[in-house]
């Protein structure tokens, strides 16, 4: 109920709002809210005494706030006791005894945990940087064990959780815009494939199930499209994508053999586009996220207006003793961009700095990494300035320059590049990418094609390489036209470079092959085959293909842009002893090159044609129809006619004429009965 007005006094007026009142007999009403009652219900209500309630009233508020500013300072007290004094005295025992350079966090993750961060910037003799991030998170003992009852401290619940439901025990997923530039750049040392890939090992029944679960869980949490790899486009390569971890003691099973065991399930989009909708998610499963490490420096606007952009999450299992009784987790995700600082820079130099590729800087460490380190790889030291002095300097495997850098916790960090002969050298080296593979189409018109395939190999010593393709079933592969060749290169001939193979000692090993025929909207072809590849050749394949006339319903929203057939992968197994440097630094276990990837033009239907039948026919039959549905279901009257001839006044024009024509041969048949 709301408050009476009669209750309420008035103040006393001021002289100057007295002169400001009107002069009129009553005072002015006071309004009344929207939502009290009618007036007539409105009592005066008893004065109560006012000094004994605002007594009362002040005295329960200044309770109130003594006894929550003491909770508070409780609260606060018992935080500082636990999250930051203890962590502090154990941090300063353990600094006292150890002499490593890099910072012990003092809120680091529990013993058996383990978190590095590292940035690796490395120049090309073209003047592109390449900046790799790499978070590696490492888990043994009691956290592996934990995984099991759901407690995670280092690891990402959310990619823990669908790891443990579907049953997989490694998991590889990339992201990728761009193309690798293996002359200029040698190899990449992360080797992924254009769009999104993504291949698992599986450790459970009815694995076809479980992998089209994961797709879907992986699509939602990375918000990608990888629900759209289904069994028309995944593989089972045997020889390829070997595990990079250690499993335990059992042996392989293939969908073929038995249904359950560990089983291998890859899939790519290549069209994919990726973006900062895929970053975000992948951000978040950093510890600190972009708030504290090496992680501060991701700029979208920086990242995506670069050459090469790819990202990475990686988990592999590992044997922490010989006979694998302990087990141990590592997941890595790993970011790499290359940057053109020719183009970025008005002066089209190539010296660049953190705030002039990322527009940022480091702002130091993160607090739960026990080492972070920055390193910068460039080509040569000769007229080479770098700032800020760099904690250790030397060389790498292949002699290039390197410096070291040690990040620690609360100091900003800007590494600045100069040279004095701005200009790069556009050079092929070849000790850099001994090993180079190129596929392309053969053919013309929209009903047959081939594929080719180009492996060059520029060392001195043969290597073993594997060779895999996974074309989807509308490509109707023909198996007896498959050709393998070889021949020597132009320039490894014996009268050009001493101690070249003989011309006989060039022919090509095919050691074996596995191949599995597509079966329409089931499954892909695959193709793998296992070869020897002379020193100083140019191996050659190629066989021939028909494109399928598909449903128009499975053509794409643009469908004369054609259809992106996924690469073709080359594994080399063994580089031989020359071209073992140029491998230097990868990160899987046996190096992958990944070939280009081919847009085919499937015979297209005229899709403009069904509009121009349907509004032709629509056209037709409302014409054709229409008269003579009038015809049959209007009424006719007859119209009378003078005897002078004139018709008397009814309907006018063909409609009129038509009614009188009628009703004269009516007239006319009545008197002649």
């Amino acid at each position: 109920m709301g408050p009476s007005c009669a209750t309420t006094a008035a103040p006393p007026l001021l002289p100057q709002q007295q002169r400001d009142v009107p002069r009129s007999s009553s005072p002015p009403r006071p309004r009344r809210r929207l939502r009290d009652p009618p007036s007539s219900v409105l009592l005066p209500l008893p004065p109560s005494p006012p000094s004994r309630v605002s007594n009362n009233h002040d005295r329960s508020l200044k309770l109130s706030s003594a006894a929550t500013a003491l909770l508070l300072f409780r609260v606060f007290v018992a935080f500082w006791a636990i999250a930051v004094a203890a962590p502090l005295r154990a941090f300063a025992s353990s600094s006292s005894s150890s002499s490593s350079v890099s910072m012990q966090s003092p809120l680091g993750p529990p013993s058996d945990e383990m978190l590095t961060e590292s940035l690796r910037f490395e120049q090309f003799n073209d003047g592109k940087v390449l900046a790799l991030f790499n978070f590696s998170r490492s888990f043994a003992g009691r956290s592996v064990d934990a995984f099991q009852e759901s407690h995670y401290s280092l690891f990402p619940k959310t990619l823990g959780e669908t790891l443990q439901t579907f049953g997989v025990v490694e998991m590889h997923l990339t992201f990728t815009q761009g193309r690798w530039n293996h002359e200029h750049w040698g190899y990449s040392p992360i080797a992924a494939a254009p769009g999104v890939q993504l291949w698992s090992w599986f450790n459970a029944s009815d694995i076809d199930t479980k992998w089209k679960s994961l797709t879907n869980a992986l699509a939602g949490s990375f918000c990608a499209s990888l629900n759209f790899i289904d069994q028309s486009l995944t593989a089972e390569p045997r020889i390829s994508l070997s595990p990079e971890g250690h499993f335990p003691s059992q042996n392989r099973s293939f969908s073929t053999d038995s249904p359950s065991g560990f089983q291998l399930r890859a899939g790519s989009l290549p069209r994919e586009i990726t973006c900062t909708e895929n970053l975000t998610p992948w951000t978040k499963l950093l510890p600190c996220r972009t708030h504290a490490g090496i992680a501060t420096l991701f700029n979208a606007y920086k990242l995506y207006d670069t050459d090469f952009h790819s990202m990475s999450v990686h988990v592999v299992p590992k044997c922490a003793d010989p006979s694998c009784t302990k087990r141990e987790l590592s997941l890595v995700q790993t970011l790499a961009v290359v940057f053109d600082p020719i183009r970025m820079s008005a002066s089209r130099t190539d010296d660049w700095s953190l705030d002039f590729l990322f527009n940022r800087q480091l702002t130091g460490a993160c607090p739960l990494a026990q080492k972070t380190f920055v390193e910068v790889v460039v080509p040569s030291s000769e007229g080479l300035s770098i700032q800020p002095t760099p904690a250790r300097v030397g060389q790498t495997t292949n002699g290039r320059y390197r410096a070291e850098f040690d990040l620690p916790l609360g100091e900003a960090m800007n590494i600045a590049i100069q040279r004095t002969n701005p200009y790069p050298s556009n050079v092929i080296d070849r000790s850099i990418s001994p090993i180079r593979v190129h596929r392309y189409l053969t053919g013309y018109g929209r009903e047959r094609g081939g594929i080719a395939v180009n492996i060059y190999n520029y060392g001195p010593d043969p290597v073993r390489v594997a060779y895999l393709e996974s074309i989807p079933w509308f490509l109707r592969i023909y198996l007896h036209t498959l050709t393998v060749d070889s021949k020597p290169l132009l320039a490894a001939s014996s009268t050009d470079r001493p101690g070249s193979p003989p011309l006989n000692e060039s022919a090509v090993s095919v050691l074996g092959m596995e191949y599995q025929p597509a079966i329409d909207r089931v499954r892909p072809t695959v193709m793998e085959m296992t070869m020897r590849i002379p020193a100083l050749s140019l191996t050659s394949l190629a066989f021939d293909f028909d494109r399928a006339f598909i449903k128009y319903t499975e053509h794409p929203p643009d469908a004369n842009r054609g259809f992106d057939i996924g690469p073709g992968l080359l594994t080399v197994l063994d580089a031989g002893a020359t071209s073992v440097a140029a491998f230097a630094g990868y990160q899987h276990h046996h190096p992958r090159i990944w070939t280009e990837t081919l847009l085919i033009a499937l015979p297209t239907p005229d899709f403009s044609m069904p509009y121009n039948v349907i509004t032709m026919t629509c056209t037709i039959m409302a014409l054709f129809f229409g008269s003579f549905f009038n015809l049959l279901s209007r009424e006719f009257v007859a119209v009378e006619v003078a005897a002078d001839g004139d018709k008397a006044p009814g309907a006018k024009g063909w409609r009129g004429w038509l009614a009188a024509r009628f009703s004269r041969r009516t007239t006319t048949k009545k008197k002649q009965e």
